[in-house]
């Protein structure tokens, strides 16, 4: 006896000459089932075989951004959608001594383009970020694209130790790199025509900003411009807008020096001298040494900035423009104070 499958062209199943009794229908409709899956009657989810993807269920290329202010800039230069912009250190850690986990390892080696400060600034990220790249990661260096100035008391030190890594604290700066940005998210496969105009609206953006900045700067009296901080992070805004840094708690251009007892001292004598009242320190980094010198001259205050990082989603200082002008309020108001 000979058993016929017939299939139609809506993949359905009728038999011939088959006795009711020795072929059971249920054994039909299986073997149909499976023939059916063999032969690909069934198309694959999403279209007819061999369909394209429609152009909204595309996935967008992954670019990852070491800190939630690159991550920021590089989202406006991305024109906000054309890419999915990831941060890798999270919201308020110290950008300076954050670790990655070999999760962290595995989504810069899946992004199509990685953008990190450099000059040192990501300490902790440094040796994994170099290893990315020698794999054949693209990086883009944000530090790379300026001209630094040196760190306080760093001019005999060699060039690549010398340079203060917090280039953002100066928008022009930011600005100019954009194009160099641009050209390597291109390269990674966005769309130039799209990327181009984004540029430099964000540039025009980021102009705006640096009056803003300027303006707020100038209502601080020339004798109240001595700025002292926790470690050396605000060259670039005090070069920027007529500031003096007068001196560190902490030498160097990163959180995870120590400080020098002597260099206390001598801190602390200046800042008696020259009636300097506040301390500025980066609320993402440890203040104790801070406080301890703040409570020991009995005139100055511990006054918290947000340096290294953006504000939460939602408050006015979640985007780096908005940080920016945060900063530069919290900085104004700081040096007002009358203790």
């Amino acid at each position: 006896m000979r058993i016929v499958l017939v299939f139609t062209q809506d993949c359905g199943v009728r038999n011939s000459q088959r006795p009711r009794s020795v072929f059971p229908r249920r054994v039909v409709v299986w073997l149909a089932l499976i023939l059916t899956l063999v032969a690909g009657c069934v198309a694959p989810r999403g279209g007819e075989p061999g369909s394209e993807p429609s152009a909204g269920n595309e996935v967008a290329p992954v670019v990852v951004a070491t800190t939630s202010i690159w991550a920021d800039v590089v989202g406006n230069v991305a024109c906000g959608d054309l890419a999915e912009i990831r941060q890798l250190i999270p919201p308020g850690a110290d950008p300076h001594g954050f670790e990655p986990s070999l999760a962290d390892r595995v989504e810069l080696e899946g992004a199509v383009l990685v953008v990190a400060n450099g000059l040192r600034f990501e300490a902790g990220l440094a040796d994994t970020l170099a290893e990315v790249e020698r794999g054949g990661t693209r990086v883009f260096w944000f530090g790379d694209q300026v001209d630094p100035i040196p760190l306080r008391g760093a001019t005999n030190k060699p060039k690549g130790e010398s340079a203060d890594p917090h280039v953002w604290l100066d928008p022009m700066r930011v600005a100019a790199a954009l194009p160099a940005l641009a050209t390597q998210l291109e390269a990674a496969g966005l769309p130039s025509e799209k990327i181009r105009p984004c540029v430099v609206a964000y540039q025009k953006e980021l102009a705006a900003l640096d009056a803003q900045l300027e303006e707020m700067a100038g209502s601080v009296p020339a004798s109240r411009r001595a700025i002292v901080t926790n470690h050396d992070s605000l060259g670039y805004l005090a070069n920027r807008y007529g500031f003096e840094i007068a001196g560190t708690v902490i030498p160097g251009g990163s959180s995870l020096a120590e400080a020098n007892p002597a260099q206390l001292q001598d801190l602390a004598t200046l800042m008696e001298d020259r009636q300097i009242k506040v301390i500025f320190a980066d609320e993402a980094e440890s203040i104790a040494v801070a406080e301890a010198l703040a409570a020991r001259l009995t005139i100055a205050e511990i006054v918290e900035l947000r340096i290294g990082t953006l504000g939460r989603p939602g408050t006015p200082a979640d985007s780096y423009v908005g940080n920016m002008v945060d900063t530069m309020e919290r900085i104004v108001n700081g040096l007002d104070l009358d203790l």
